[in-house]
């Protein structure tokens, strides 16, 4: 009974989270270019720190230097899913409006997501 309890409060706890597209299409839908692609980056960066321990630990992000990256076949089949709709999602962003250091970051950030994806056949 115990267990079952346990696995019910996880599945409740896990539905309770708005998944990292969910907020990511949120944050692109008002506001300027500027204004969504910097919500939209700052939703990235915090699903990358928490998905990846290992490299927040390195970059210095407080808080993720207690665990692994979790390499579980279901994990990586989410991360899968998730870089497709984070392409998707970016892409609401009309680039053509962004200028300078915004222009640059969409850029990078699109090129990233492309590459995880081109490295997901391997």
């Amino acid at each position: 009974m115990k267990f079952f309890i346990l696995v019910f409060l996880a599945a409740s706890i896990a539905h309770a989270e708005a998944p990292v597209c969910d907020q990511l299409r949120a944050a692109v839908k008002i506001g300027k270019p500027t204004e969504r692609l910097n919500r939209y980056l700052i939703i990235q960066w915090k699903n990358w720190m928490t998905e990846s321990p290992e490299y927040a630990t390195y970059a210095g992000e407080p808080g993720q230097n207690d665990r692994w990256t979790d390499l579980s076949l279901e994990a990586i089949a989410a991360r899968k899913k998730e870089n497709l709709c984070e392409l998707e999602i970016l892409n609401k962003i009309s680039s053509k409006e962004l200028k300078g250091e915004d222009k640059i970051n969409f850029d990078m950030a699109k090129r990233g997501i492309e590459l995880s994806i081109e490295g997901q056949k391997f």
